[in-house]
């Protein structure tokens, strides 16, 4: 035991001679403060290591032997599922021989109280690694100008070898992963859901929320026809997500039109008034000016925006984060509307532009862990036949790309009166799943849509508050005949949305 100890404090003193040497005597960039931190929240605080673990994926970048011996120890109890904690640790350090090795019992307990705030931890562990990133590079740098210097060399390789030298140095997300460490992640997801502490996503409307949960990293494509309300229905999930989870920020992405019209057409809908008449001022009174400045708060947290690509969304999503001081675990909403008006790559056809599109709307929801709903147009729709993803515009990309790919259909507005069992589709909006890559495609929501293009749950003998509705079935829905948006318009040529 004590030879190897001896051993491995050689290893650490050669290292410190060769660093010493490489930097000509200056201290070399290290954090070893933050990395006790680290460690000590590990020992401390549940789930710390998951934290760490998402930037530190293994116990190199880690400036001081004992660091790299301790994490190195949590990382193996991690793996098999075992708990994380000063004891387990301290019996872990015993059975690789490592112990004496960290400095003993004392040196551990130690670290537990090193830790100013638990909460830090991703920021620590970021320093941690912009350290050992720093190191690397001093140490590339110093080869580099060695073998410039050496006329044996092939200077081509060298060129090579740098580049691989230094992109080695950056932590790689997209990494190889041992199947096996996945397991306790997965299970601490199913537990967590167990008890009512699921880390996805409800977006609101009781219906989907009964068959459905979305995650951040996710494409979800909502295709609809022009005139279905795809905008409105795109702005009630920012609204009720955000209202469901108060620390999940949402973007919302408005091309089609700016966003005081968004707020204008929604505001106007929630208090039953045209649009039509909140622009003329006709037939709005004292009471309905009140009751849209009391509904001020159901658009905080939703922050409205203008990008043409998704690279500037990339960047809007970052600067979120910055601005909020929000951590990449935290989960971002991106609300886009629509793709058809979005820029892609050029140099090919409209169809690979939109694919590009979609490409890179999926890599801004894996990359930023973003849960991303990016609208889509639809060809034209054919009468009684559901569209399926096949009918989105311009490329089969957006379906391919796409994690969910929902569908909003009118059967009221495509020649149906009635469903099969007589009840009415009056003022029925359906929310067809047409692709769901982790649950059952196929399944078709029908959500409630008022004259005046609010959008809610179906009213039923326990639930019609939310659209201030008589307790009343679907099919007893009563159309008034006024067009949705305008009373001054025919409504046979106005698209509403």
């Amino acid at each position: 035991m004590r030879n190897n100890n001896y051993e491995k404090a050689k290893d650490h003193e050669k290292r410190e001679k060769v660093m010493d040497v490489l930097l000509g005597g200056k201290i070399p960039p290290q954090a070893v403060e933050m990395e006790e931190a680290v460690l000590g929240a590990i020992l401390q605080v549940r789930d710390a290591m998951d934290l760490a673990m998402e930037v530190i994926k293994s116990p190199e970048p880690f400036y001081k032997d004992q660091h790299r011996m301790i994490y190195r120890a949590c990382m193996d109890l991690k793996t098999k599922r075992n708990p994380i904690d000063l004891l387990t640790v301290v019996s872990k350090l015993k059975e690789n021989g490592e112990l004496e090795a960290v400095g003993g019992m004392y040196y551990i307990t130690g670290l537990t109280s090193k830790v100013a705030s638990a909460a830090n931890i991703a920021y620590h562990s970021m320093v941690i690694m912009q350290k050992h990133i720093q190191r690397g590079r001093i140490i590339i740098a110093q080869n580099m100008l060695a073998s410039a210097y050496d006329e044996t060399t092939d200077p081509f390789k060298c060129v090579d070898d740098d580049r691989r030298a230094l992109a080695d140095l950056v932590p790689d997300s997209d990494g190889m992963v041992e199947a096996s460490s996945l397991v306790k992640g997965v299970l601490d997801d199913a537990e967590s859901a167990i008890r009512g502490e699921s880390l996805s996503i409800n977006c609101g409307f009781r219906d989907i929320d009964e068959e459905y949960a979305y995650e951040g990293g996710e494409l979800c494509i909502i295709g609809a026809a022009s005139g279905t309300g795809k905008t409105a229905f795109a702005l009630q999930l920012a609204k009720r997500i955000h209202k469901l989870y108060k620390g999940v920020p949402v973007i919302f992405n408005t091309l089609e039109m700016k966003g005081k019209q968004v707020v204008s057409r929604d505001l106007a809908s929630s208090v039953s008034v045209s649009q039509m008449r909140l622009r003329t001022g006709k037939g709005i009174g004292r009471q309905e000016i009140e009751q849209m400045l009391s509904m001020t708060g159901n658009y905080d947290g939703i922050y409205i925006v203008k990008c043409r690509t998704n690279d500037e969304l990339a960047l809007k999503v970052r600067q979120l984060r910055k601005q909020l001081g929000m951590t990449l675990e935290e989960k971002i909403v991106v609300v886009s509307d629509y793709a058809q008006i979005m820029r892609g790559e050029k140099g090919g056809n409209r169809e690979q532009e939109v694919a590009s599109i979609s490409r890179s709307a999926k890599e801004l929801a894996e990359d930023e862990n973003v849960l991303y709903f990016l609208l889509s147009q639809m060809n034209k729709g054919a009468g009684k036949d559901r569209p399926t993803q096949l009918n989105l515009r311009e490329s089969s990309g957006l379906g391919n790309d796409a994690d969910w790919v929902m569908l909003l259909y009118s059967p009221s507005r495509n020649g149906e009166t009635e469903y099969e069992d007589g009840t009415s589709t009056e003022n029925t909006l359906e929310v067809i799943f047409d692709k769901v890559r982790f649950g059952k495609p196929g399944q078709i929501v029908k959500l409630h849509m008022s004259d005046h293009g609010l959008i809610g749950d179906m009213p039923s003998d326990d639930y019609d508050t939310e659209l201030h509705l008589p307790k009343i079935q679907p099919n007893m829905m009563i159309h008034t005949g006024e067009p949705r948006h305008s009373e001054e318009n025919s409504g046979s040529q106005f698209d509403p949305f």
